[in-house]
């Protein structure tokens, strides 16, 4: 028969998965069909388009201005359907995941470093795995 503290730890251990679930389902959200590529320069002066965005097998050219006001935007109305605790939540782990998201903000970080940021919320709605720890599961690691 499992201890007390065998139990609890297994209660926490679910909290936790549960809670990078939801942390996930956010960062799903915020970066969905988006499928976006980096360009690499070729030198041309008139290829300004830093990025891709694919839509199947076609894809159009976009600059950094035009990805990072997409992205912004998409923030912007995932929190405004999520709670704000969970928001909260969210943006404590994402900061420890690049903490320069923490000296510039989350919106300013979205704007200046789209690609970046995309890039990381594919890789945590994938992984599911979010580092550190926020007030809501502080307790459980």
């Amino acid at each position: 028969m499992p201890t007390d503290r065998t139990v609890r730890r297994w209660r926490n251990e679910k909290r936790l998965q549960e809670h990078f679930e939801h942390l996930a389902e956010i960062a799903e959200a915020i970066s969905a069909s988006v499928n976006v590529t980096k360009n690499t320069p070729k030198g041309n002066q008139f290829d300004f388009f830093e990025y891709t965005i694919w839509d199947n097998d076609s894809g159009f050219g976009v600059t950094r201005d035009w990805l990072g006001n997409k992205l912004q935007a998409k923030v912007e109305t995932v929190f405004e359907r999520t709670s704000q605790l969970e928001v909260t939540y969210f943006v404590a782990h994402l900061e420890l995941e690049k903490p320069e998201i923490r000296a510039e903000g989350l919106e300013m970080y979205a704007r200046n470093n789209p690609y970046d940021l995309i890039a990381i919320l594919n890789s945590l709605s994938q992984n599911r795995n979010f580092k550190g720890k926020c007030l809501k599961c502080q307790h459980w690691h």
